[in-house]
């Protein structure tokens, strides 16, 4: 988004208010990348004339935050989060598709509601990004080709995304039967999600949908990669991972548990976790 001026204020406050009744989309945050998620800004507050996000956004002329979002006085209101020709940011005429909202959770690895169609706390879903578990129809009746997962870690402002080249039907055809499905992302890139603090036992790397090592206490990860120290995946110590349990620390139902000789030392991060679709 370069200098929004008058000519997309009208715009912007239309998008806002169909993100604000659609179930389905952010409500009350601009998200925007159509290969990776690169780019974030929550709207509910204005710090110090800025919007922070990925890159603080500077506010101009009379901008203020309202219920769901910001209000541009049609003046000589602007924002400026930098130079994006030719992208959505840039250009809402080019936000032909967009993500879709489906889970904010911390449910965990044997819940039921990774297996049935029951949505749960839709209201959460109008106030995305905080601590309110959701799970809305878009788990089993969206079809994407991408999912981008996001984790905030307790205390911190800002929220570590991956994103996922992979098509289904819906979230519940790749989650509910329990199946492991395997994804190729590599160990590095499941890190990146937990930043510096990140930790992984070498071996094993089990990666993927229904990640989920052998022995009881079986280490888990509906969404996720679970490792292990020894050159199997049978006693796993290690995951990060959405809706996970069992070892380490079968309360960590989303986020990072590792013990037992993991490349970053014993570590155990529970975070809020969020999945939406593409």
């Amino acid at each position: 988004m370069a200098k929004v001026k008058q000519k997309w204020q009208k715009k912007l406050q239309i998008y806002l208010s169909i993100l604000r009744r659609t179930a389905h989309f952010i409500t009350t945050s601009i998200f925007i990348s159509v290969v990776t998620p690169q780019y974030l800004w929550t709207v509910q507050k204005i710090f110090n004339s800025r919007i922070h996000g990925s890159n603080p956004i500077a506010t101009h002329g009379n901008v203020k935050s309202v219920d769901g979002g910001l209000q541009l006085n049609g003046v000589d209101a602007w924002l400026d989060a930098g130079d994006y020709y030719g992208q959505c940011l840039g250009d809402p005429d080019l936000c032909i598709k967009g993500f879709s909202f489906a889970l904010q959770v911390t449910f965990r690895y044997d819940s039921d509601f990774w297996s049935d169609k029951e949505t749960f706390n839709v209201a959460g879903g109008q106030t995305v990004f905080d601590t309110q578990e959701t799970k809305l129809t878009t788990y089993w009746d969206t079809p994407f080709t991408k999912i981008c997962l996001g984790m905030r870690l307790p205390g911190e402002q800002n929220i570590n995304f991956l994103a996922i080249n992979q098509a289904a039907n819906s979230l519940y055809s790749l989650l509910a039967d329990g199946q492991h499905r395997a994804t190729s992302l590599g160990r590095d890139a499941w890190k990146t999600l937990i930043g510096s603090q990140a930790s992984l036992q070498m071996n094993c790397n089990m990666e993927g949908f229904n990640a989920r090592c052998f022995w009881e206490p079986r280490c888990s990860a509906r969404i996720g990669i679970v490792a292990n120290n020894q050159d199997d995946c049978r006693t796993c110590d290690s995951r990060i991972g959405f809706g996970s349990g069992g070892s380490p620390d079968d309360s960590n139902t989303c986020g990072q548990a590792a013990k037992n000789g993991p490349d970053n030392g014993n570590s155990f991060i529970k975070a809020m976790c969020y999945v939406f679709v593409h």
